[in-house]
């Protein structure tokens, strides 16, 4: 393991802004799967789309991602409706129906 200062230096040069994490299984072959079926270069790329919700080339999957999203909160919550506000104003409506 480097020291506390070569990791400094290390940063101040990395332009990318590299962080490292660790992944259940799970979480790595679903990162995996995305990547491949994307044609990303690989799990970082994916995890930036993501975050960003950037993607002007295949946007059908961030929807899709967002619905994952949705059902996790509705599972988690109990919830039915969810109302959503974002930065610019604009108000989203999501509900779970049979």
């Amino acid at each position: 393991m480097a020291t506390a200062a070569a990791q400094r230096r290390w940063r101040s040069r990395d332009k990318s802004k590299t962080v490292q994490v660790r992944l259940t299984r799970a979480a790595a072959e679903r990162l995996d799967t995305l990547a491949k079926r994307r044609g990303a270069a690989g799990r970082g790329q994916i995890i930036e789309a993501l975050l960003l919700a950037e993607d002007l080339e295949q946007p059908d999957w961030l929807s899709h991602e967002a619905v994952r999203l949705a059902r996790g909160y509705f599972r988690a919550t109990g919830a039915q409706h969810l109302r959503l506000c974002d930065a610019d104003g604009w108000l989203y409506h999501i509900s779970r129906r049979l």
